[in-house]
């Protein structure tokens, strides 16, 4: 039997777009406007086709989470509201610009390269970000492109002789020696819904330890590599 999983964060921050775009209207199932969003959100690469089924992100359904909005706005908080749903109306209420711009941002993601999300789980344990999951996915992509490594790295190393996490100090060749040697992790420091895809500068890119990378993403919103500094040393 398909199943019809929990609205995750892009989703939402799409409808609430939507909404901020209909001058924070709810609309009916049959409305033109409400039906084409409601294929898009079905077409969105991370869902399975085993989740399909006639309820899936259907009109009815997107009419409803509008409602939703509408109702929690205006706090008559339905009992029905998700706690995503919550959240995003709790952050971005005051934002319709920003939550454009991020709307904009995930669509073009999405349009671009859409296997990057093919496999994405709407459940997935390791959730972060205040941009939603589909810009952490190029945010973390952005992380791994080993040329802009590479040079961030060959470019610290000329300027200090050494790579040491710029958050807590700490030096893999110092502990570890020759097998540490060159090695260090790279934090991209600015969100891609402000960068947007471009091709990265080395002064975006900050040098850090494994466990200082891991703080930094480990929640909404993600730290900055200050943040991280004047947390251990308060």
């Amino acid at each position: 039997m398909p199943i019809n999983p929990t609205w995750n964060r892009d989703e939402v921050i799409l409808l609430y777009d939507f909404y901020f775009q209909q001058g924070r209207r709810t609309l009916s199932a049959r409305n033109p406007d409400v039906i084409a969003l409601s294929d898009y959100l079905k077409r969105l690469p991370w869902h399975r086709e085993s989740w399909q089924d006639d309820a899936f992100r259907n009109p009815v359904a997107t009419a409803m989470k509008l409602r939703q909005l509408k109702d929690y706005e205006e706090e008559r908080k339905p009992a029905s509201i998700s706690l995503i749903v919550q959240a995003v109306a709790l952050e971005f209420r005051d934002q319709p610009e920003h939550v454009h711009e991020l709307a904009a941002a995930i669509r073009s993601a999405v349009s671009v390269e859409p296997e990057t999300f093919a496999l994405l789980d709407a459940n997935e344990e390791d959730a972060g970000f205040n941009e939603g999951r589909v810009l952490e996915q190029l945010h973390r992509r952005h992380e791994r492109n080993r040329t802009a490594v590479r040079k961030k790295i060959a470019q610290v190393l000329a300027a200090t002789g050494k790579l040491a996490c710029e958050a807590c100090g700490f030096d893999f060749q110092a502990m570890y020696g020759e097998r540490g040697e060159g090695f260090a992790e790279c934090h991209h420091i600015v969100p891609l819904s402000e960068a947007g895809e471009r091709k990265t500068r080395l002064d975006e890119l900050a040098i850090v330890c494994a466990n200082c990378h891991r703080m930094i993403h480990r929640a909404s919103p993600m730290w900055t590599v200050e943040e991280v500094r004047q947390h251990l040393t308060r």
